[in-house]
């Protein structure tokens, strides 16, 4: 049990060092003055293409989408806001054309639900590593309790190594 002690704290404080950075990563938010999307790209990955309701703008193949993403670069060039921009489009076509709801970012959730996740993993195998380490020790006896055994499962060997030789010499005459 003593050596299942040694492994303890290692696990432990990288749980601690993980759920810290996990923790971090989720207070800060966004860079950006309206922690919005940054790029024209962005922007159009928040909408959806109002031709078809199916796809967002970013990625949509028709002649609307492309004019809705020239429109879109144009006036972030000119120094519009990206939610200024949305919500124009918003007016014009209806709230259906965003694919986020407004004032969401979900790339916030992303560092939170990666940090759980590693958390979770690193607990369970802060918890499993003991009982995995005493199988260890149980499954594989050491030579000197192999020595303490009785013959009986050496004669078990001989048995499955002659039938091992037999099959091995069935298959060389083929």
């Amino acid at each position: 049990m003593h050596g299942v002690m040694n492994h303890r704290a290692p696990m432990l404080f990288a749980l601690s060092a993980l759920a810290a950075g996990a923790l971090c990563a989720c207070d800060h938010p966004p860079s950006g003055p309206s922690h919005g999307p940054r790029s024209a790209t962005e922007l159009a990955g928040r909408l959806i293409a109002p031709c078809c309701w199916v796809q967002t703008l970013d990625i949509h193949e028709s002649g609307l989408a492309t004019t809705l993403r020239a429109e879109i670069t144009m006036r972030l060039a000119e120094g519009e806001t990206s939610q200024a921009i949305e919500d124009s489009l918003a007016s014009r076509y209806g709230e259906r054309i965003r694919a986020v709801p407004r004032g969401e970012d979900p790339r916030r959730i992303a560092p939170l639900l990666a940090g759980t996740l590693m958390a979770t993993t690193l607990l369970g195998l802060f918890l499993l590593a003991p009982r995995w380490l005493r199988r260890n020790q149980t499954a594989f006896p050491t030579a000197a309790s192999q020595d303490a055994t009785d013959g009986a499962s050496n004669d078990e060997n001989d048995v499955y190594e002659q039938r091992l030789d037999r099959e091995l010499a069935k298959l060389e005459s083929l």
